[in-house]
């Protein structure tokens, strides 16, 4: 989608990588502020996944505060995802 692990690449001049980064960001915010996920209305893997790179965003020192709706939404998973791992490792729902 808009991310990729291209967006980290460490080989690429610093302001061209950023001015990358901003742009795919910008687009993703705009994404997240009409739609409370990045494939609509329903969690997807696609929202996992997006979740697992912007966690790198912390290790490469890019602030998210510019970005509204998307440090929302990385603060909302922050808190649902390790609940549903706990519920499933209690057993309640098992995916096989």
């Amino acid at each position: 989608m808009l991310i990729s692990n291209a967006m980290f690449r460490r080989n690429l001049e610093s302001t061209v990588q950023m001015g990358s980064n901003t742009r795919r960001m910008n687009a993703l915010e705009q994404t997240l502020a009409s739609c409370a996920y990045v494939a609509g209305d329903q969690f997807t893997v696609a929202d996992a996944y997006l979740f697992t790179v912007l966690n790198w965003t912390g290790f490469h020192k890019i602030d998210l505060a510019q970005w509204p709706h998307i440090q929302r939404s990385v603060d909302w998973w922050r808190l649902f995802l390790p609940v549903t791992t706990n519920i499933l490792q209690l057993g309640y729902r098992r995916i096989k």
